[in-house]
């Protein structure tokens, strides 16, 4: 899927989520079920998440299926790889995390993701961007 065509499933998508957001409550709040891995792929490749957590300012940006690239606190940069499982991101970074695969499922509200890290019970989330504003 490339140009009109990526954007015009990504505008769907984003809709189909603002209209189920718009039912009340936060995803992970009300027991939502995360997205499936098809719906993980639609809305992530070819685009970033970009938010703010305890270590400061963070981008993320998934040029293609299974690659990560990401940009921590304005300067520091990782190479990763992800996949999407049934209901479940997995990703590993060369360097941050200590190069251990890390899963979680993730949640859409709008033109946000959110998600529960496996050692927190306070859900992080980032905003979805469209493209690769940071040229990761």
């Amino acid at each position: 899927m490339t140009g009109p065509a990526r954007r015009i499933a990504f505008a769907a998508t984003l809709l189909a989520a603002l209209t189920v957001a718009s039912c009340g409550g936060g995803p992970i709040a009300s027991g939502e079920a995360p997205l499936n891995a098809e719906e993980m792929r639609t809305v992530l490749v070819g685009n970033s998440i970009v938010g703010d957590n305890w270590d400061g300012p963070f981008t993320v940006y998934f040029p293609t299926y299974g690659e990560m690239r990401g940009l921590r606190a304005s300067h520091y940069k990782d190479t990763g790889t992800w996949r999407a499982e049934e209901d479940a991101i997995c990703g590993t970074w060369e360097n941050w995390w200590g190069a251990v695969e890390r899963c979680w499922g993730i949640y859409l509200d709008g033109d946000t993701v959110s998600w529960l890290r496996p050692d927190s019970d306070t859900p992080e989330q980032a905003r979805i961007v469209e493209g690769n504003p940071y040229g990761l």
